[in-house]
């Protein structure tokens, strides 16, 4: 039997993890698409702006050690202005402040000054938007890829398919290195979607074993034949068992099996578990065999990656799709043409399926978008925002400019989709909003979307504003039609 010990390498939710600094994030530029990706860290206790003037906050295409970190400079769009935002943090805040000509929204939220928090979106008119992130210092982080692994353009797919250049994407890539250069049995653990199966070809191909073909199957489709097919090379089980088959426990205690015939024979390979429990959530006698365990970010925690994956989605459908090409891409430089409000509100979503749920809605909104443009079809592409700005509740106050809640001495922060969820309801308080209505504005589903994606969304609204959410004030439901806010 393996040793027990957990390895988490550079495990992202980890006191390992990088030291970091807020940075703001080109998310998209309407005219200069090629830029998306980049970063401007920003420095406690002083002030910087954005804009085209020489002496402005300087962007740049950052990558861990030893890879190379390319300046780019202040934006260069003749769209915005010269002094357009002055940033200074603030606490755990962006404090942001518009000194040119372009409109501000601060979270969907038009205003000449405020503050945003880490995932906040800050847009001007429909030219620039900028999401703050996390950002990890080169001294912090360091990247254990092969060279011929990280040989891929800024912004682009990495030879394993997986788009990211965040902090936490490339944290992962070095755990992935890491896990693949060790023999033990691992588990990649992390929420829907958020590519646990990507992860484990990367540390197979990585591994020693990965001239031979990887072994994928169920959980519920495991069979023995499959040991056999996995001799030499890695199984993938994706999900947990709810027994396991006796033959797996064998082969990983002792490297051997009986197979159908009732023969025993011996096997070396390697088992790669994905799941969504991390490791002592897991079966005991499944926890106690794997030696390591990486933990896959959630969408959320990538927000820097949201843009890089829509451009990958669409480059992906334009491959399959003439017309895509012709209608949404200049020629030359090759980038789509993508409405910056639309992207706007992709960053305001909370994904709570991951990747999956992003690229389905890349691929509906390239098919119902009418012109050269990529955007929400007729259901507006601004972000909803309530006009009040402090919420009194009987149970907290919500300041909607900061997304933040203040109940019994305490704070919380609701996500981007949260406060959208409630300012909607707030300033549509005069009626009851059909749950058809809220996936179309708040989350931008096209008509005749089957999902519990409003349920799923109230029911953590509630716990964070409600005095009881089993029996709510304010967040009222109203059986066969929707739901009504009320003060």
């Amino acid at each position: 039997m393996q040793e027990t010990d957990t390895f988490r390498g550079l495990d992202w939710r980890t006191s390992s993890a990088p030291s970091e600094t807020f940075a703001v994030a080109i998310a998209w530029s309407l005219d200069e698409p090629g830029r998306t990706g980049e970063i401007c860290a920003l420095t406690r206790g002083e002030g910087g702006i954005v804009g085209r003037d020489e002496d402005a906050l300087a962007f740049v295409r950052w990558r861990p050690e030893p890879l190379l970190t390319e300046i780019t400079g202040p934006i260069r769009s003749s769209r915005i202005s010269r002094k357009q935002l002055r940033l200074r943090i603030v606490g755990d805040t962006v404090e942001v402040e518009n000194l040119g000509r372009n409109t501000l929204r601060l979270n969907g939220r038009r205003t000449e000054r405020g503050a945003v928090g880490l995932g906040g979106v800050i847009a001007l008119e429909d030219n620039l938007v900028l999401t703050v992130v996390r950002h990890a210092t080169n001294e912090s982080l360091q990247t254990r890829l092969p060279p011929a692994a990280h040989r891929f353009a800024f912004g682009g797919s990495d030879a394993f398919g997986m788009v990211g250049e965040s902090a936490a994407s490339w944290t992962l890539r070095d755990a992935v290195a890491q896990a693949a250069s060790m023999p033990n049995h691992a588990l990649l653990f992390g929420p829907a979607g958020s590519g646990k199966e990507l992860a484990a070809r990367a540390i197979h191909a990585l591994s020693s074993r990965g001239a031979n073909p990887l072994i994928c199957c169920s959980a519920e489709a495991f069979g023995v034949h499959l040991l056999a097919d996995a001799d030499g090379s890695t199984l993938l089980l994706d999900g947990v068992p709810d027994q396991l088959p006796a033959e797996l426990l064998r082969a990983l205690d002792h490297g051997e099996y009986r197979d159908a015939s009732g023969s025993a024979r011996q096997i070396d390979f390697r088992l790669i578990v994905c799941a969504r429990e991390p490791l002592d959530a897991l079966p005991s006698e499944l926890a106690s065999r794997l030696g390591l365990a990486v933990g896959i970010p959630a969408l959320a925690n990538r927000r820097l990656d949201i843009p890089l994956l829509v451009g990958a989605f669409i480059r992906k459908q334009s491959a399959s799709e003439r017309w895509v090409v012709e209608r949404f891409f200049n020629s030359e430089p090759p980038h789509p043409r993508v409405d910056p409000a639309w992207m706007e509100r992709m960053l305001m979503r909370d994904w709570t399926a991951g990747v999956r749920e992003l690229e389905a809605t890349v691929i509906r909104a390239i098919t119902q978008s009418k012109g050269q443009y990529i955007t929400l079809a007729d259901n507006g592409s601004q972000p909803v925002a309530s006009d009040a700005e402090l919420l009194r509740l009987q149970a907290c106050e919500v300041d909607m400019k900061t997304r933040t809640v203040r109940r019994e001495g305490r704070q919380t922060t609701l996500t981007p989709t949260e406060h959208g969820l409630l300012a909607y309801l707030v300033a549509h308080s005069d009626r009851t909003v059909p749950k058809e209505e809220l996936l179309s504005e708040v989350w931008g589903y096209a008509p005749g979307a089957v999902t519990h994606t409003v349920s799923n969304a109230m029911r953590r609204l509630r716990q964070k504003i409600e005095g009881t959410p089993s029996s709510p004030r304010h967040l009222l439901s109203v059986y066969g039609v929707g739901y009504r806010f009320e003060t």
